[in-house]
């Protein structure tokens, strides 16, 4: 992957909480994080861009109070297709952490046009032992 080379004031670094002696891999963190809140990018996409297994940016977006979602603008269907989805709000972990043992989590996606997590149920989520 291509690098690029940005200046970052100290006082910036220290005031976000970042170890100074190399805030790069935070910093990339957090901005995939925000990708992925403003559906700029997939859950896969950001756990790729942040080079960490899905489950474990799944536990970054948990302690950073970012609600997990699936599909949306970043789908493959449209509101208005009559091969359309409804919204889907997840209330039971179970579902979810089964998928995710048997690293199928994609499924719900090929089924519903979003997902919404409560963040309670994402808190949950992120506390499963996954193996």
């Amino acid at each position: 992957m291509e690098k690029v080379t940005v200046e970052i004031p100290t006082e910036l670094v220290l005031a976000a909480g970042l170890d100074t002696r190399n805030p790069s891999a935070e910093m990339v963190r957090l901005l995939a994080l925000e990708l992925y809140r403003e559906d700029k990018v997939s859950l896969g996409r950001a756990s790729e861009l942040c080079q960490m297994p899905v489950e474990q940016f799944m536990e970054f977006a948990a302690q950073h109070n970012v609600p997990l979602h699936y599909g949306g603008r970043t789908g493959r269907r449209s509101p208005n297709s009559r091969t359309a989805r409804l919204v889907i709000v997840v209330s039971n972990s179970s579902p979810l952490i089964a998928l995710a043992r048997i690293g199928r989590l994609n499924l719900l996606a090929s089924f519903y046009e979003r997902i919404l997590i409560p963040a309670e149920v994402q808190y949950e989520v992120s506390l499963a032992n996954w193996y």
